[in-house]
């Protein structure tokens, strides 16, 4: 079942601009788009050209907002070996310290899930300006799952912690604030 708040690839492209308008008309526009997974989240990746050698607008959205199996901590490791493998050999990682957190717990038993990714980046060069112009604008939410064996016995009979999540995002676009749910304690407050 696909989430309402989820973007349409419709609503994507109409979020950057229209290119290559003139005298002339429309000119020719190009979109390179492509379905990615991360963490077990189906993402879209669209770049667009414009009209000026250099200048193009870069997206990356999630295809839908349902829930995701994610990727356990074990995995998400390997895959990090996996990406900076130098000469065929994989780097050595000391995850050492995470094994001790997890005291008796796997690795393996631990599921992390890309909640939200979203990244709009835009280069355009203004007519009579030397230097483009860039907007950067980013949002990205892990959640992690499985955590409460992780805590101490003691500590679990105060608080049971079903998941954990970490936010980081620079950007106001309220579509993308509402699919995070991120809250403004002010204007929580205000509103009740």
């Amino acid at each position: 079942m696909e989430d309402s708040r989820a973007l349409s690839v419709s609503e994507l492209t109409s979020m950057t601009e229209r290119v290559g308008e003139g005298d002339e008309g429309v000119k020719m526009q190009a979109m390179l788009g492509a379905s990615i997974s991360l963490l077990g989240r189906e993402l879209y990746v669209a770049l667009i050209k414009k009209a000026k050698e250099g200048d193009y607008t870069f997206l990356l959205v999630p295809k839908k907002l349902d829930e995701t199996e994610g990727v356990s901590l074990g995995q998400l490791i390997e895959d990090i070996k996996k990406l900076f493998k130098k000469g065929g050999e994989e780097p050595q990682l000391d995850i050492s310290q995470l094994t001790d957190i997890l005291g008796s717990h796997s690795i393996d038993s631990v599921i992390a899930k890309l909640s939200m990714a979203y990244i709009y980046y835009d280069r355009e060069t203004k007519e009579g300006k030397e230097e483009p112009e860039v907007k950067t604008e980013y949002a990205f939410e892990i959640t992690v799952d499985n955590i409460d064996d992780v805590f101490p016995e003691n500590f679990k009979n105060f608080v049971n912690f079903k998941s954990f999540q970490i936010a980081v995002w620079n950007t106001s676009n309220k579509k993308i604030l509402e699919a995070m749910n991120i809250v403004d304690p002010n204007e929580y407050i205000n509103n009740l």
